[in-house]
């Protein structure tokens, strides 16, 4: 490993060390013209000093405008705070509009 290795592992690791959660999503886009998105993952929250059970998290999304193609993406979320770990419980629906152009 580069010193530079080293020092993200060991700066991620004393995140986790103070993280009150974690989540870990995958999530799969694609799409033409009409676009869909699935994601599914796990959320563990740390309460005392000892971690939770996992929960299973999943997201869902659509869109529609000039697009195409397929990704996936994995992501690990660090929770500072017991609010942002909490932020995860319950049914949350979100509905927006935004444009872009990459």
């Amino acid at each position: 490993m580069t010193r530079v290795s080293v020092l993200a592992a060991q700066f991620v690791e004393g995140l986790i060390r103070q993280a009150d959660g974690l989540a870990f999503i995958s999530v799969v886009r694609g799409g033409l013209i009409m676009s869909g998105q699935v994601g599914t993952g796990l959320v563990i929250t740390r309460k005392d000093g000892k971690w939770s059970a996992p929960s299973a998290i999943i997201s869902l999304g659509t869109g529609l405008g000039l697009q195409w193609g397929i990704n996936q993406t994995d992501a690990v979320l660090i929770f500072r705070t017991a609010e942002a770990a909490t932020a995860f419980q319950g049914t949350h629906v979100a509905v927006g509009a935004s444009a872009g152009l990459s």
